[in-house]
Parts: structure tokens; C-alpha cells; sequence
């Protein structure tokens, strides 16, 4: 049996700065809600360069470039 509630699905593209400060505000928008810590957050990010969201639960990244 899981330990979360609800699953969140944030896909992104990390191309600069601004995207990933948009990402990291939405997970710890979650992780800072009333039960945030029951939200298993999933980032599926299409830069392969982007660095691991750590307060995320999972990163899903392609194994090459998407065009």
C-alpha cells in the first residue's frame, strides 16, 4: 500500500533559470499545502541537461534529446 494520497505529474523543460524556479515554486507549493507531504510529486523533464528536482519524488528524463 502507498503511503501518498494523490500522484502529481509536472512535466517541464528546464531550458533556463526561469523554468526551473517555476518548477521548484509549484513542488514546493505542494510540499507547503495542507497535506502536502501525502502528494507524490513526479517531474517528467525533456532536458536532458536539467539537473534533479530533489524535493521531488521522482525525475523521469528521455534517454535523448527531444525535438
Amino acid at each position: 500500500m502507498s503511503n501518498y494520497d494523490l500522484d502529481v505529474i509536472i512535466t517541464t523543460n528546464s531550458k533556463n533559470e526561469s523554468f526551473v524556479k517555476m518548477t521548484n515554486n509549484a513542488i514546493m507549493s505542494l510540499r507547503n499545502s495542507v497535506g502536502g507531504d501525502r502528494f507524490k510529486i513526479i517531474i517528467v523533464e525533456t532536458n536532458t541537461n536539467a539537473e534533479e528536482y530533489p524535493e521531488a519524488n521522482v525525475t523521469v528524463k528521455p534517454n535523448a534529446t527531444l525535438s
